[in-house]
């Protein structure tokens, strides 16, 4: 029979409840402190350390892991909703703006570079790979471009 205080345990459930709660809360925060505490698991499993050292161990990976992988993870899973635009930027700044296109559009449909990320196109014309377009609207997360 498993014995439920016992810290291995406590930390396993306590990182499952946190990467589960992510689902609930999005935001791609919470997930890290999850990560943490089974980090936090295993290294005592392995070598078995006092509460201190633990809590050091789960504040510090947790930490470490949000600060570095964030807005990797983050974009992996939300995508890029949104276009990043500068402080005091408008949507209407954006128009106008040059791209590349990065794939041939086909029946409208392509994709374009902005800003170091690749975005799905429409246009009315054919663009090919390598040329430049204008973007002269957007619709949800697709540039339309000329």
């Amino acid at each position: 029979m498993p014995n439920f205080l016992d810290p291995i345990l406590i930390w396993f459930l306590a990182g499952l409840f946190l990467i589960l709660a992510e689902f609930v809360i999005p935001g791609v925060i919470i997930i890290f402190f999850g990560i943490g505490a089974w980090i936090t698991t295993i290294l005592l499993w392995l070598f078995g350390f006092g509460i201190n050292l633990q809590l050091f161990i789960f504040i510090s990976t947790s930490l470490i892991l949000l600060l570095v992988l964030r807005k990797w993870l983050k974009n992996i899973f939300h995508g890029q909703e949104e276009v990043n635009l500068k402080p005091g930027e408008n949507m209407e700044d954006i128009m106008g703006k040059e791209v590349m296109v990065t794939e041939d559009f086909h029946q409208g449909r392509g994709k374009v570079k902005f800003r170091g990320a690749e975005w799905d196109a429409r246009s009315e014309k054919d663009l090919k790979k390598g040329t430049w377009a204008k973007i002269i609207d957007k619709e949800s997360i697709t540039f339309i471009v000329e």
